[in-house]
């Protein structure tokens, strides 16, 4: 019960003014308890952390601390290595070698051709008749595949051929190729 004037007290339970002398407060119904004064429902109570007594180290917390980025560190790792780095920059990053020979079939002219691999301009040379030539080619792809997709296109006097083959990782893939029209 606070004391709000000399003929009125506050109820501790909901905080509704009553007559003093009254045993139950006219608002919520509960008992008012004469104990209760002015100056205890007027405090704040805040709580407050502990402070460690000064001297002693908080050794336990950083060595929580620690084990706990250890334990990160190692889950990170774990997981590049399942996914071979796939997509991360400066990932897994496997090659292997294409050795391509151009045939030129015809019996009479030499031919003219362009190499490309995927869409990209590699080489342009001159095949005389019935002879061939050899053009090898580092391919590196990333993601840590074995194997690789490639599509090889040859362009002559207006004809075009493709190929795809597939490089593999740390090997040397030979097709030929053959023109003529």
């Amino acid at each position: 019960m606070t004391r709000l004037s000399e003929d009125m007290v506050r109820c501790p339970n909901c905080g509704a003014e009553n007559v003093e002398g009254n045993k139950y407060c006219g608002d919520c119904g509960k008992t008012i308890n004469d104990a209760i004064t002015l100056e205890y429902m007027d405090k704040k109570y805040e709580y407050q952390q502990p402070i460690p007594p000064v001297g002693k180290s908080n050794a336990s917390g950083i060595v929580i601390a620690v084990v706990g980025i250890v334990i990160v560190i190692v889950i990170l790792l774990v997981l590049l290595s399942v996914l071979g780095g796939s997509g991360i920059p400066g990932g897994t990053t496997s090659s292997g070698t294409v050795s391509i020979t151009i045939h030129n079939s015809n019996w009479f002219s030499t031919r003219a051709f362009s190499l490309y691999i995927d869409g990209d301009y590699k080489y342009s040379g001159s095949l005389p008749a019935l002879s061939s030539t050899t053009i090898a080619y580092t391919i590196s792809w990333s993601g840590g595949d074995d194997v690789h997709p490639i599509t090889i296109t040859v362009t002559w006097s207006g004809d075009q051929t493709s190929e795809t083959i597939y490089v593999m990782k740390g090997r040397v893939v030979s097709p030929t190729i053959t023109i003529d029209s």
